[in-house]
């Protein structure tokens, strides 16, 4: 069965154009809605879900295809892989935290990372026990973002441009379209590698869902938030950064190595729906 007469290829580009879609009418929502401060965050983040939910629900022959990308389990003798390479991801929080610091120092001083590298612990606090940042770091943020997410850029997107310009090219260009989508280039780039990656290893797009959705449930201010950023007056002080430094240090090596373990697929999961010209198999 084909999703009409699409290939997988347009398939991952149609969701990815309506996630580039929800930014108007996320803005258009906001307006109509009142919203501010972290409500309007809710919002801007919720709609673009939103839209993705919709077209799975109103388009049966979508809904299927999403629902066969999710249909492999995590394999028993990977998943103490996935809660090592979960916790990896969560550190990477503080390796991009490093670098923003560095970059910060070597333009402004030390005078400007203790202005632009640091946290309010009073707001942040509040806005992570209000009732719009309750469900957006506990419901949103860490498992409704992740499982659509995953299914548009490693489940549609990545697989489709793996079976046109396999697998380097496929993971460059999927995370750098994952970077575009996100407020912080980077860091979205280099998360995006490592989905990828314990996606290939284990063959369940499940194991990238449960690693991006760790990550993001520990940047919740009550768990790793409130460390990821020195709070006031501190910014500049090195002690505050010996984790810091020691977590880029552990990424720049165990990324690379991480990427050269994925190079030989572990499973036929990832390509087992997809047909030789790219189009969803039934």
């Amino acid at each position: 069965m084909r999703v009409g007469n699409a290939s997988g290829l347009q398939i991952a580009f149609f969701t990815y154009a309506l996630l580039l879609l929800a930014v108007p009418v996320s803005r258009i929502a906001e307006e109509s809605l009142g919203t501010s401060g972290h409500a309007t965050a809710l919002v801007s983040k919720a709609t673009p879900f939103a839209m993705f939910v919709a077209a799975v629900a109103l388009i049966p022959p979508f809904r299927r295809a999403v629902l066969r990308l999710l249909v492999a389990p995590i394999p028993v003798r990977f998943r103490s892989e996935v809660a090592v390479v979960s916790v990896a991801s969560a550190l990477l929080k503080f390796a991009f935290t490093a670098l923003l610091a560095f970059w910060v120092w070597a333009r402004e001083g030390t005078a400007g990372v203790d202005e632009r590298i640091r946290i309010d612990v009073v707001r942040d606090m509040e806005k992570a026990f209000d009732p719009a940042g309750l469900v957006m770091y506990l419901v949103l943020v860490p498992i409704i973002g992740p499982i659509i997410e995953e299914v548009i850029f490693r489940g549609f997107l990545y697989r489709a441009l793996e079976r046109k310009w396999g697998w380097i090219a496929a993971m460059i260009l999927t995370s750098a379209l994952f970077g575009l989508y996100h407020k912080h280039f980077y860091a979205a780039f280099i998360s995006s590698i490592v989905f990828v990656c314990v996606m290939r290893r284990t063959g369940s797009l499940w194991s990238a869902i449960v690693v991006h959705g760790f990550g993001n449930l520990m940047l919740w201010w009550p768990l790793a938030g409130q460390f990821v950023f020195p709070h006031w007056g501190r910014a500049s002080e090195l002690p505050t950064w010996h984790f810091h430094i020691a977590c880029l240090v552990f990424a720049l090596i165990a990324l690379p190595i991480y990427i050269w373990m994925s190079r030989d697929r572990h499973a036929a999961a990832p390509t087992m729906f997809l047909q030789p010209n790219g189009a969803l198999s039934k």
